[in-house]
């Protein structure tokens, strides 16, 4: 699925709103605010904050992805201060290849959003 420039950047947004929550950023946590974490189920991070339901659907959608997009994924947003050369090194991967998986990635994410979508609507 090739995505528009507009849908790409939308899912990149809520990528980065995502890792902040993974990360334990500040402004992410829901209505409760930051005070009220709870010790919630681990994930593939470790324990999380009580995270917003925009949050937990990006969790959810990363976690769907097959290894090698999420493991890209993960690289380049949660390793911020790593550069393109440096995460292709771990990977094993060329940078059109990580290049690549990102895309595939945003878009498989995107596409999971647009189900989601439509699955509330006929509900």
């Amino acid at each position: 699925m090739q995505l528009r420039k507009d849908q790409k950047e939308l899912i990149d947004g809520r990528l980065w709103v995502w890792a902040r929550a993974v990360a334990g950023g500040p402004g992410v946590v829901g209505t409760l605010g930051n005070a009220a974490m709870m010790s919630g189920e681990p994930n593939d991070f470790g324990a999380r904050d009580l995270w917003s339901p925009e949050v937990e659907e990006v969790e959810q959608a990363v976690r769907g992805l097959g290894d090698p997009e999420r493991d890209v994924i993960k690289e380049h947003y949660l390793r911020m201060d790593a550069t393109v050369a440096q995460s292709c090194r771990h990977l094993g991967i060329s940078s059109s290849e990580y290049y690549r998986r990102r895309d595939a990635a945003i878009a498989l994410i995107y596409g999971r959003f647009e189900s989601n979508k439509r699955r509330v609507v006929n509900f």
